[in-house]
């Protein structure tokens, strides 16, 4: 038996990579999950600057903080009725946290809003994605630099 189709495009990847639409059901409890890590912030001593805690293998073991752990991210799975957290770190090219954008929108505040929002290639030109785009040889990896559209023939089967 031959088996073709696409690859697992939501196992272990954050919503801003995944590919496949999510399940609109979920949102109820996605919204629950969202203010329970939002008390649990602003009830940390740190409040915005906490560290993102991950749950630990040990049963025994818990957070310090009175609302638990306090991790970046909780990724769920409704087919498995289970749930994972993670804790994400910023990329050096991220154009939201990594430290450059940090610094410029702590210096130049309102200014540098305004730069980012009507130049649309300013933050990606500031962290070095620019750069990192241009240098990325999309041809070697045997890829094309724009999506393809998929059509009904594309769809996944099985032949026996």
């Amino acid at each position: 038996m031959f088996v073709s189709g696409f690859k697992q495009s939501t196992s272990n990847r954050t919503l801003d990579q995944q590919c496949t639409v999510t399940r609109p059901g979920l949102s109820p409890i996605a919204s629950a999950l969202a203010v329970e890590l939002l008390v649990n912030l602003l009830h940390h001593p740190r409040r915005i600057y906490a560290e993102g805690e991950i749950a630990s293998s040990s049963v025994t073991e818990s957070s310090e903080q009175p609302l638990g752990i306090l991790p970046h991210q909780i990724r769920g799975s409704i087919s498995q009725f289970s749930q994972m957290t993670l804790v994400g770190y910023s990329s050096s090219t991220c154009t939201a946290c990594c430290p450059t954008v940090v610094s410029e929108y702590r210096e130049r505040g309102m200014e540098f809003l305004l730069q980012a929002i009507n130049h649309p290639t300013y933050l990606e030109d500031l962290t070095g994605l620019t750069e990192l785009k241009k240098s990325t040889n999309f041809a070697d990896m045997g890829w094309d630099s724009e999506e393809e559209i998929l059509d009904d023939d594309d769809v996944p089967y099985i032949e026996s």
